[in-house]
This record gives C-alpha cells, sequence and structure tokens, in this order.
C-alpha cells in the first residue's frame, strides 16, 4: 500500500506574461528588447502568491495484520527542514501528481504537467474568460484553434478596452491585413455565428515557428526590464508529428483545395475530405511533421475563381494529443457547440428565454437530436 501525505507549495513569481494582456493599463506596451524600465507588479510579472505544486509523499505502509499497527508508514521525511538555511526543501519521497507550468497573468491555469511528464493544456477567449481548448498529452504552445468567433467578441462590449487580448496566433493581422483574400462571413457558419470567407484564387495563411530555447533569468526589481522570458508563448510547435483539421463550406465540389507546406524543410502534405458534406460542410484533415528546422508552416488553399469557399473551426494539434474545442455565442457567452476529438460539431440552441431547448449532435449521417427539453409554467386559470 502506498500512504499519502498532501503539502500545496506556492511560488511568489510566475515568469509569464501575454504582452497586451487587456487588463493591463492602456499606456502599457511591449518593450522586449529595450531599455524601458517597467513595474512587474502592475504588469502581472509579479504577483500575489499563486500555487505552483501540491506535493504527497510516497512510501509504503508496514503491513504485519495487525489492525491497530497496520498501515503505518515504513519511514517519513519531513518535507521542511529548518535546519537547512538556504533550501529548507526535502524532496526525498515527495512527489507531485500535477504542478502548474504556465499562470496567465490572471492566474488561470495555462499548462499543467503531471508526475509522468504528460502535459495538460487550455486556451483562453472571449476577454480571456472562457475556455475555448483543452488538450491532453499536448502542451500550450502546441495547440491552436480558431472558430473566429473571438474575433468579433470586443464589438459586442458597451465598454471597449483600448487594449485587448493578443490572440494566441496572428490570425486577426492576416484578415486585416489581406482584406481582399479574407473577410469574415455572417451568414454561414458551422459553428457559432461566422467563418471565414476566402476570396481569391490562391490565398496562404502563414504561421512562423521559432524553436529557440527561452531560459528564466534572475529578476532585478530595481530596474526590471521585459524580456522574452516574461512572455507567454504563443502556437509555436515543437518538433513532432500533427494532425490539422478544418471544416470548408462550397456550392461547388471541393477537390485537392487544402495543403500545408513546411518551410524550412520543403515539405507538403496535401489534405483530404475525412467526412461526407454535412448541411453543406465536410471536413479535411491530414498529418503533418515539424522538424527542428522548420521555420513556418503555411496553410494553402487554391481553388477555382468562380468558387465560393468558406472555412471554419480550423485545429492543429500534436497526433497523440486529444482536444476538445469550444464556441460560445459572443452576446450571452453561453455554450454554443463543443467539438470533440475528431473536430465533431454538438449543438446547443437556446429558446429566447435562454433556456436549452435541444443538443443536437454532428455525425456521418447528418446532424442528430439526441436530447430535446421543454419546459414552462402551469398557466392558472382559476378567477
Amino acid at each position: 500500500m502506498v500512504g499519502n501525505i498532501s503539502i500545496e507549495a506556492y511560488s511568489n513569481c510566475t515568469l509569464n506574461y501575454n504582452c497586451g494582456f487587456r487588463s493591463l493599463p492602456s499606456s502599457f506596451q511591449c518593450f522586449i528588447g529595450s531599455d524601458k524600465i517597467i513595474n512587474p507588479f502592475s504588469t502581472g510579472i509579479i504577483r500575489s502568491f499563486i500555487e505552483e505544486k501540491k506535493l504527497h509523499y510516497n512510501t509504503n505502509r508496514i503491513n504485519n495484520n495487525q489492525i491497530r499497527e497496520s498501515g503505518q508508514f515504513e519511514n517519513f521525511n519531513s518535507f521542511w527542514d529548518i535546519s537547512i538555511v538556504s533550501n529548507p526543501f526535502s524532496k526525498t519521497n515527495w512527489i507531485a501528481p500535477i504542478s502548474n507550468e504556465i499562470n496567465d497573468p490572471t492566474g488561470k491555469i495555462l499548462e499543467t504537467k503531471d508526475a509522468l511528464g504528460n502535459s495538460q493544456s487550455a486556451i483562453y477567449g472571449y476577454g480571456h474568460h472562457l475556455v475555448t481548448a483543452a488538450a491532453k498529452n499536448a502542451r500550450y504552445n502546441e495547440i491552436l484553434f480558431e472558430s473566429f468567433e473571438d474575433l468579433t467578441y470586443y464589438n459586442h462590449l458597451s465598454k471597449k478596452d483600448e487594449c485587448q487580448d493578443t490572440a494566441h496566433w496572428n490570425i486577426k493581422k492576416i484578415i486585416e491585413s489581406e482584406p481582399s483574400i479574407f473577410s469574415l462571413d455572417k451568414q454561414i457558419s458551422h459553428s457559432g455565428w461566422h467563418s471565414l470567407n476566402v476570396d481569391a484564387e490562391i490565398a496562404k495563411i502563414s504561421i512562423p515557428l521559432n524553436h529557440n530555447v527561452i531560459t528564466n533569468e534572475a529578476l532585478n526589481l530595481w530596474n526590471f526590464k521585459a524580456s522574452k522570458q516574461h512572455l507567454i508563448t504563443s502556437f509555436n510547435p515543437s518538433a513532432g508529428k500533427y494532425v490539422i483539421s478544418i471544416w470548408a463550406h462550397s456550392k461547388e465540389n471541393l477537390d485537392s483545395v487544402f495543403a500545408i507546406d513546411i518551410k524550412g524543410t520543403g515539405d507538403k502534405y496535401s489534405m483530404t475530405p475525412k467526412s461526407p458534406v454535412i448541411d453543406g460542410w465536410q471536413q479535411w484533415s491530414c498529418e503533418f511533421e515539424i522538424k527542428s528546422n522548420s521555420t513556418g508552416i503555411i496553410l494553402t488553399i487554391d481553388k477555382a475563381s468562380t468558387q465560393t469557399l468558406k472555412i471554419d473551426d480550423l485545429r492543429i494539434q500534436p497526433f497523440h494529443a486529444n482536444m476538445l474545442c469550444y464556441v460560445y455565442y459572443p452576446n450571452t457567452l453561453k455554450l454554443h457547440s463543443m467539438l470533440d476529438d475528431n473536430n465533431f460539431a454538438t449543438y446547443y440552441p437556446y429558446d429566447q428565454q435562454g433556456n436549452l431547448q435541444r443538443i443536437n449532435r454532428e455525425t456521418e449521417h447528418g446532424v442528430l437530436t439526441v436530447k430535446e427539453i421543454k419546459s414552462g409554467q402551469i398557466i392558472n386559470t382559476t378567477n
């Protein structure tokens, strides 16, 4: 038998900060690599104590078939050793089942690691309030999900902040820089209210990669200067095997429209259909590999000039990872749909009072209703 004693360890410094986070003062800017001295407390780099890990004592128990004596620890080493001034922590038999690897400036957990080294991660959106993707066996920088709903979230706010969220990747900048190629469509969508309309014959979405390792340095609280070690890493996958999945809508037949090009290595991968056409939408997917000398990922869309094409629910994840994705109504923040490990959606429609009406599940045979909910109030007809 194994005995367990729990101790919570806390860290007073989390060297992770998403540059451009909306809770910062509007006057703050990213001064990476400059000589600008900033306040690490107001920017969330250093803040109140947050939980770093929980430690459990792991040892065998004595079993001598005597109820009064059985169950005692064979040995025990206290976690605290006050005789050691510089480092009064004992690591003997103390293990951390879960440790927090990355926290955002508000304390939300973005990445954890278990005792076996397996990672779990989550992406937050909608003003950094709601989870849009949660993955197992994947690090925070290795997952990507885009439903094109979060891009218009701030349009639904009565008071808009000057300093808004920095996205997990650069899709918003790509759309704004190439309005003749990409535009948001509000009429047709696979989930939520929006999809991305592709207007050009050949369109490319480029994601740069940087495999440089960032090491933590000692903090100088008197003359603090921001550096790359203080940034939360955006989508920047390490070397390995990955899967990309996307939903496409077109009135015409699609044939070899999507491809993945890996910059730096020259590898090319063609995406193929993974589902039949379901309510006008078809899922395309492929596996691809990122190597240590890869410098970027390019999603190439090649279609006919007269062909209408819309894409939605783009996701990238490690091959051995499991990921669930979530889409919300931007005006009410109620759950609109959840996409499973295979990127098939479960829809949650509501009535005008905001009550859940049905649960519809997307399958290869179409969208099926798996649950229907009827509710109402008793009308008093007596005078």
